[in-house]
């Protein structure tokens, strides 16, 4: 993972969503919500080692760190459907859930 100019700090994407399946508090793109998040839910992609999330923001948009393709990124608002249509697999939401207080957001079970 890499986050505001640092890595190995944060939990990576693709551990966060090991860890809600692990416990039970994720709901899988084959489930019958799968497809329906509620605002606020932390939408995973498998993209790759580190995977991808974002904040679904309702109306089928999400909150996303964008790659430019040019070597930048920024903070998007952009249809989930294109972080699909980029070939990453979706693999379902959560609720924000992180297992450990010192990562950023988050609810802390």
């Amino acid at each position: 993972e890499y986050v505001y100019g640092k890595s190995g700090i944060w939990m990576t994407a693709t551990d966060n969503w090991k860890y809600v399946l692990s416990k039970g508090y994720a709901t899988t793109v084959g489930s019958k919500d799968g497809l329906n998040p509620p605002v606020g839910a932390w939408l995973f992609w498998n993209s790759g080692a580190d995977g991808h999330v974002a904040t679904y923001m309702g109306g089928g948009y999400a909150l996303s760190n964008w790659n430019d393709g040019h070597g930048g990124s920024s903070v998007q608002m952009v249809k989930a459907s294109e972080v699909i249509n980029r070939a990453y697999r979706y693999l379902g939401w959560a609720y924000p859930v992180t297992p450990n207080p010192s990562y950023a957001g988050g609810i802390f079970r």
